[in-house]
């Protein structure tokens, strides 16, 4: 087990594509996990487990959505490769869960970085214990925002973790602080139509201390989020840094300018003018003040000489 784990974990290290093979082999292996680990599995066997006074409740928590797992960051990794020791016996060894492989134990080289920039953030400030990178980002179903299908699918997924904790209809986390101020009506009452806001950028655009940074965890309170609109609403804005970086080579080719980009899934005034229509534009503005004055010269012109 442990030698088909490692040859898939060094395909991934080269770049490579994982075989047919390798993949119906991770399949056949997560499938057995699923068995108990899904809803869909559980009410196969839900009779059976009766028997054994299982509750489905309590359960909850350890369960997985098979389709949302398979199109994850980790999709295409076997259930064993973070859950190692004590998961093979059936019930699991009671100590199982403390021997989970956690993100550094893969992500080790970003990890160093992130761990920086996280102790910098207002979530540790606050919590010194209980928040970990699971709290935001749920490995079963965490899809980084190059594999996403467009930038407002990222926005969609990164802004629910936040609201998570953050919505208005209260604290539906127990990390989530009890005395908060709700957001629309307080917090961001500044922000013209937050909602609109919400659906085409990612609450970290402006809750980051990532000056001209691709990512970063450092994330800042209300008091030292950045609240100029021109960061967005111009040709140089931080979206094209961070939520639509991994597109903007491939736009700069096709279509020779980069902020199409954010034209094809938004419109974000400032952010989405193309130069070559601007000076066009002006070209044709000058064009017909060209012929107005033409033609009042004319005009002018013909009736000094009838005058004469």
């Amino acid at each position: 087990m442990a030698t088909r784990v490692t040859r898939a974990e060094d395909s991934r290290a080269e770049g490579g594509a994982l075989s047919p093979e390798m993949l119906a082999e991770i399949s056949r292996a997560n499938a057995i996990c699923l068995d108990c680990h899904s809803l869909v599995g559980l009410e196969l066997r839900l009779q059976e487990l009766r028997t054994l006074e299982f509750s489905l409740e309590r359960a909850e928590e350890l369960l997985v959505e098979p389709g949302a797992f398979e199109l994850s960051s980790h999709g295409e990794m076997k259930c064993v490769s973070c859950h190692v020791k004590g998961f093979d016996e059936h019930p699991h060894d009671s100590e199982a869960r403390e021997e989970i492989k956690w993100c550094d134990d893969c992500h080790t080289r970003a990890f160093l970085v992130i761990e920086e920039q996280f102790f910098d953030s207002v979530h540790a400030r606050q919590f010194e214990k209980g928040f970990s990178c699971s709290t935001c980002h749920d490995p079963h179903r965490f899809l980084s925002r190059d594999q996403q299908p467009s930038a407002r699918a990222a926005v969609n997924q990164d802004n629910a973790m936040c609201l998570t904790c953050h919505e208005d209809s209260g604290a539906s986390h127990e990390l989530a602080p009890q005395s908060r101020q709700p957001l629309r009506s307080v917090s961001h009452a500044w922000l013209p139509n937050p909602d609109l806001h919400w659906e085409a950028a990612r609450c970290v655009e402006c809750h980051v201390n990532a000056e001209g940074k691709l990512l970063s965890h450092e994330i800042v309170d209300s008091e030292r989020a950045k609240r100029e609109c021109v960061a967005c609403h111009s040709s140089e804005a931080d979206l094209l840094v961070r939520l639509y970086k991994h597109r903007v080579g491939e736009e700069r080719e096709s279509a020779g300018f980069m902020n199409s980009i954010i034209l094809n899934e938004s419109y974000i005034v400032g952010a989405t003018r193309n130069q070559v229509l601007d000076e066009l534009s002006v070209l044709f503005a000058v064009l017909v003040l060209s012929m107005f004055s033409s033609h009042a010269l004319v005009r002018v012109a013909r009736w000094g000489w009838r005058q004469r």
